[in-house]
């Protein structure tokens, strides 16, 4: 038995599988507020599971490949400098067969080996959610790199005027996140109809997602997280806004449709390069 587990700024889901290639149990909560309960709550889970071979754990935050541990987490502070194996505790297995990968890229690899980016050499995956993060997958694969990619953090105007926790101002995410739509709009992001904020949301994104073509070079980007659920109010303005930025040629822009569990799926994938290679 194989389980996967991704760590959300806002919610925490996991699913078990017994052949890397399909989900169950799924379990979704929302993401604890201390490390104790978050560490309890996947304990529960995985006590009712035998024969566990492998754990994969995303989390929304900056990973330490090498040492196995979250940097920072910005969206879940008490994650800072915390080991994998303080999260999941595997007395049974070595715990080297618990993974750690930050959320969105797995998330990327999911999309990259069996979603909108299957058959593409270059698959840039971009999440839009109560952060904003994502990878570049090449030939199905994860970046060797120590650390993960924060393509969210990277700053967009050094002269924004709002004040966004977790982060630098200007930067991607606080403009573009679901957690910065509160503060900018002072409404829910799933709440919102109205054109002009929309337009408005996209013409920002597309600022970003512009920085990415050029830096990256991808064959396509797929946007996932909540927000890309509200892709047909925000496109619009977001191609038009990417056609008149440059006139290189442009890479597919697509949305996911794996919705929430891109996560896990990638979880799985990961399981597969590393455990069974």
């Amino acid at each position: 038995m194989f389980v996967t587990i991704d760590i959300g700024g806002t919610n925490t889901r996991l699913a078990s599988s017994s052949d890397l290639e399909s989900l169950s149990k799924i379990e979704k909560f929302p993401t604890p507020k201390n490390p104790d309960e978050l560490h309890d709550k996947i304990q529960d889970y995985l006590k009712n599971l035998s024969g566990i071979k492998g754990v994969a754990v995303g989390v929304a935050g900056i990973i330490d490949r090498k040492l196995r541990t979250v940097v920072n987490a910005p969206h879940i502070p008490y994650l800072r400098d915390i080991s994998v194996d303080r999260i999941v505790t595997l007395e049974s297995i070595s715990p080297k067969i618990v993974l750690l990968e930050n959320d969105a890229t797995l998330a990327a690899l999911a999309e990259a080996t069996k979603g909108q980016g299957k058959g593409f050499e270059n698959v840039a995956y971009i999440t839009i959610s109560t952060g904003v993060g994502g990878a570049l997958i090449t030939k199905e694969k994860i970046p060797k790199g120590r650390f993960n990619q924060e393509p969210g953090h990277h700053i967009i105007n050094l002269d924004d005027p709002f004040e966004y926790k977790g982060n630098s101002r200007g930067t991607w995410e606080s403009y573009c996140s679901g957690t910065a739509f509160k503060i900018r709009f002072k409404i829910d992001p799933a709440q919102v109809l109205d054109e002009k904020v929309w337009a408005d949301y996209g013409f920002v994104l597309a600022y970003g997602i512009n920085n990415i073509h050029l830096l990256w070079q991808p064959d396509v980007i797929i946007l996932g997280g909540s927000l890309s659920k509200k892709w047909d109010l925000f496109s619009e303005m977001m191609f038009e806004t990417l056609n008149n930025l440059n006139k290189l040629p442009k890479p597919e822009i697509r949305q996911s449709t794996f919705g929430d569990e891109n996560g896990l799926i990638g979880g799985l994938e990961l399981m597969r390069e590393k455990l069974l290679k």
